[in-house]
């Protein structure tokens, strides 16, 4: 007997699957019509290959998979296509569609169908592209094309095979009755996903509520590598992560696939259909669908051709439209109501529901939430339906986001048990779509701003080469006026001199290297933006630029014009120069707005995903896209202040003291520019490292991993050695100028800033990591408990080990928690100290009161906090004590020893802060009263 597991919540909804197992399954007539919608799956709609007014055969390729996610479509009866336009699909929202339809001549003339003969020989190409070719798609579900699933092998390490016969909805019985009548077809179809997939394993998860279907997929299955796995009834154990996790006690991670734990999931209609195809080469064109409810005179299953108009199905199946409460496609917890009777037979139609008033009353009006806390205890998924009907409700997506919306398989569990009768999947519906909207919009808008940012380079770089033509233009012709002038100058000068032709060579090669040094710090922001792997080269294309520009301006500063002849074009030019660089300024100051808020919005989706690798990567990222806006908002700022060039300060002047210190200062810059791109390299070296060797790891090698490992720690030298490097530089003035005493100060409080703007983000990364490490005791405890009501002892064993980890990982965040506080305590309390002592006043001011106030608040939370921990390290110790383990005896009272050392401090310094050496008793009697008011 295979064991099995348990998820958390489900319900027991009355089943009525009798009212349509009392008849065989048989075909339905043919439609007079079929309506194909080109979207039957999910992914890319289909391509049309056929024109209005083309004769088409039954099984005849109608319209083509149109990208890697879509699936064919095939005419389901012969007859002609009379139209290709958009009609009503089925769907909750009551859409349209594009459509083939086609009229059928009553002959059910079939191509000719091409099987393969031996498939246990076939190649997995072979077999993948027979079933693609096919059309088939998962037919229990959202439809996702079968072919793409099966390929999950080439991209992860599949041990299991998963076919889901649970069939848990109310009502629908469409699989029950193709298994009791197509047992060898089912098992055929898993034994090819076999050969595709390559388990270990093959599973069929079958609900106990169906005994013939059980019977005769085991009679089947003998002599087969195939296991049928018996579960208890309860809903949704069909849903596909509940399912796997029944099955294997494996949870698939919020956001991941069943891939990612090495399981591929297909239903029992996906294996028929890939039997079909292989073995007797026909494509998807028809499914067994159950027409139930008491509103039909007729409740059975029938084998519908796609494409059927529901109207013939109603009358196939005796519908009584008076007696009809509504029309449901699907079950009734996760189907929908139509909103006619034209709308098609699809790929993943399983079920028509009619029930009457009695079956379904008319929904009960809604009532205010009395947070009874029933769907959570429901929910499949342990999600929080309350919380998240709460965030739909008041339009709050981005929290909704946060408590994991997108993990609602909408099973309508929750609602099923709500008491005040909340629409709750309605609410998930619609806040999905939503932030769906929201997303596509954002991405439009994101294309848009790429789209601005380089008509606005082009636009720039044409006029560039515009102001370079009219500068030359206009040296062209100012040559005759200034050829006296020029000879005067080079007369009474022995300075050499360049003539007018050069000059203008030299202007004009100035301008083009301008253009070239601005296309190069582009590249190099783009890329840096975009965290590319390797800037060398962007890093090198600049350089060089940057060192033609500056030879030819050494060459152009060897020409000395008169100064009556240049002050007005001098001017002219620093003015124009002065408004150029403030426009790029501007833009560069929104760019870098814009890259804060991409980073944030990564950051926010890293944290969803619950990878704290990528979190920590996406921090960095948004500490660097915030320092980049800092210094574009600080180069703004100076260009917006400094006064406009004027008109008389246009003499030259003999002094180079100036000059020198300007040229040392833009060395400096540079210098720190360059410093600050090798340090954003480093870290985009350090996190291109840490992932391959995550990959290395999860691949097993272990020289691998060791080589990755060192790759790791280079990474790591080199980007401390870069560290170093960018903070020597940013200590260092770039010149002694007499201004240097300011400079300095202005420094270490821009040093002093950022030091407490990291301490401030360590702090908060230590409250989040000691919030999870809580979260992950709490479910290390619920897990224990269930393992101890199971009674398996090596289970108990596990959790018990896995509830110590949590404990020490939450005990060591704890203590970094409370380091951390303490740090900010005292770089908090230390300016107040300082003052204090250079303060010769007798009286304290109130700011001084109000710090010393604030120090002695934290300290109390601080040592709240340390007196907690250490309680806990004493319980800690008694229990391990108790167990007699020597190992985790030794271990805890390290930890003691180190939350007493901990505990000391804090005392000494309340003490110091209390001006009352005594004084640690009374605090420590009162410090629970202080804690409870802050």
């Amino acid at each position: 007997m295979r064991k099995t597991w348990d998820f958390h919540g489900g319900i027991h909804p009355e089943e009525n699957k009798h009212q349509s197992t009392q008849f065989p399954i048989v075909d339905a007539p043919l439609p007079n019509k079929v309506i194909l919608p080109l979207q039957q799956h999910i992914g890319a709609p289909a391509e049309p290959v056929v024109l209005v007014g083309e004769k088409v055969k039954t099984g005849q390729l109608i319209a083509k998979a149109d990208g890697f996610i879509s699936a064919n479509i095939h005419a389901s009866i012969s007859g002609t296509v009379v139209a290709i336009e958009d009609h009503a699909i089925p769907h909750a929202s009551g859409m349209t569609d594009e459509c083939i339809i086609i009229e059928s001549d009553g002959q059910d003339e079939w191509v000719e169908l091409e099987p393969l003969a031996d498939w246990e020989s076939a190649s997995v190409d072979q077999l993948l592209n027979k079933i693609a070719s096919a059309g088939i798609v998962g037919m229990g579900g959202a439809g996702f094309p079968t072919a793409v699933k099966a390929r999950t092998r080439e991209r992860h390490s599949i041990d299991t095979l998963v076919i889901n016969a649970a069939e848990c909805e109310p009502y629908i019985t469409s699989d029950d009755m193709a298994m009791r009548t197509y047992p060898e077809q089912v098992i055929t179809g898993a034994k090819i996903l076999c050969q595709l997939v390559d388990p270990s394993s093959c599973l069929i998860g079958i609900e106990d509520n169906k005994p013939e279907a059980i019977k005769a997929l085991q009679d089947a299955a003998k002599g087969t590598h195939i296991e049928v796995v018996v579960i208890p009834t309860k809903y949704p154990s069909g849903g596909e992560k509940q399912l796997i996790q029944i099955l294997t006690g494996r949870e698939v991670p919020s956001g991941g696939l069943p891939a990612d734990i090495g399981v591929v999931c297909q239903n029992v209609g996906t294996t028929i259909a890939i039997y079909k195809a292989i073995t007797q080469g026909e494509p998807l064109i028809s499914r067994v669908t159950t027409l139930t409810g008491n509103a039909f005179n007729r409740r059975q299953n029938f084998t519908v051709r796609l494409g059927t108009p529901i109207n013939e199905l109603l009358e196939l199946g005796d519908f009584d439209q008076k007696a009809a409460s509504r029309l449901l496609m699907g079950g009734p917890m996760m189907g929908f109501s139509l909103q006619g009777d034209e709308l098609p037979v699809v790929k993943t139609t399983n079920c028509l529901l009619a029930p009457t008033h009695d079956e379904f009353p008319d929904p009960e009006l809604e009532n205010p939430c009395i947070r009874c806390g029933m769907c959570e205890q429901a929910c499949p998924a342990e999600l929080l339906p309350q919380q998240l009907h709460w965030f739909a409700k008041a339009q709050e997506f981005e929290k909704a986001q946060l408590f994991n919306l997108f993990d609602c398989i909408e099973c309508g569990a929750c609602a099923f048990v709500c008491p005040s009768h909340i629409p709750l999947v309605q609410y998930y519906r619609y806040a999905k779509a939503e932030i769906r909207r929201e997303d596509e919009e954002a991405k439009k808008a994101e294309r848009a701003k790429i789209r601005f940012e380089q008509r606005q380079a082009r636009l720039e770089r044409e006029e560039a080469e515009k102001a370079a033509k009219r500068k030359a233009r206009m040296a062209a012709s100012a040559k005759p006026k200034t050829a006296p002038a020029a000879t005067a100058a080079s007369a009474t000068s022995s300075a050499p001199a360049l003539d007018e032709a050069e000059q203008k060579k030299l202007k004009i090669q100035r301008a083009a290297a301008a253009v070239a040094l601005k296309k190069a710090d582009k590249a190099l922001a783009e890329g840096k933006e975009a965290n590319a792997d390797n800037l060398a080269e962007p890093e090198q294309a600049q350089q060089q630029a940057q060192q033609k520009l500056n030879d030819i301006d050494s060459k152009l500063g060897t020409a000395k014009p008169s100064a009556s002849s240049a002050a007005a074009p001098a001017n002219s030019q620093v003015s124009e120069e002065r408004e150029k660089a403030l426009k790029q300024a501007k833009i560069a100051a929104a760019a870098s707005k814009a890259a804060i808020k991409k980073a944030e919005k990564a950051l926010a989706t890293a944290q969803e995903a619950g990878d704290e690798a990528e979190i920590k990567a996406k921090e960095a990222d948004l500490a660097t896209a915030k320092a980049n806006a800092d210094k574009a908002a600080d180069k703004l700022k100076a260009l917006q202040s400094a006064p406009a060039p004027s008109a008389t300060a246009t003499a030259p002047t003999t002094d180079n003291s100036a000059a020198l210190a300007e040229q040392q200062k833009a060395e400096h810059e540079k210098a720190l520019k360059q410093a600050k791109i090798a340090a954003a390299a480093s870290k985009a070296a350090i996190k291109k490292a840490e992932k391959a060797l995550v990959t290395a790891q999860e691949a097993g090698d272990e020289a691998d991993i060791k080589a990755k490992e060192e790759a790791v720690a280079t990474a790591k030298a080199n980007a401390e050695k870069a560290a170093d490097k960018l903070k020597a530089l940013q200590d260092t003035p770039p010149s002694a100028a007499p201004s240097a005493a300011a400079g300095n100060a202005a420094a270490l409080a821009q040093q002093t800033e950022q030091q407490k703007a990291e301490q401030e983000k360590a702090l908060k990364q230590a409250k989040i990591a000691a919030a999870a490490s809580k979260a992950a005791i709490k479910k290390a405890e619920k897990a224990l408990t269930a393992a101890q009501e199971s009674g398996d002892a090596s289970e108990i064993q596990n959790c018990e080990q896995a509830l110590t980890t949590a404990k020490g990982k939450a005990e060591a965040a704890a203590n970094k928690l409370a380091d951390l506080q303490q740090q900010a305590n005292a770089t908090e309390a230390k300016p107040a100290a300082d003052t204090n002592a250079k303060t010769s006043s007798s009286a304290p001011s109130e700011e001084d009161t109000a710090a010393k106030g604030k120090a002695l608040k934290q300290a109390k939370i601080i040592l709240a906090a340390t007196r907690t921990a250490l309680k806990k390290a004493e319980k800690a110790l008694a229990e391990a004590e108790q167990s007699g383990d020597a190992d985790a005896i030794s271990e805890q009272q390290q930890t003691l020893a180190r939350c007493q050392k901990k505990f000391a401090d804090a005392e000494q310094k309340m003490a110091e802060l209390t001006g009352d050496e005594q004084g640690n008793n009374t605090v420590s009697k009162g410090n629970e009263a202080d804690t409870a008011s802050v």
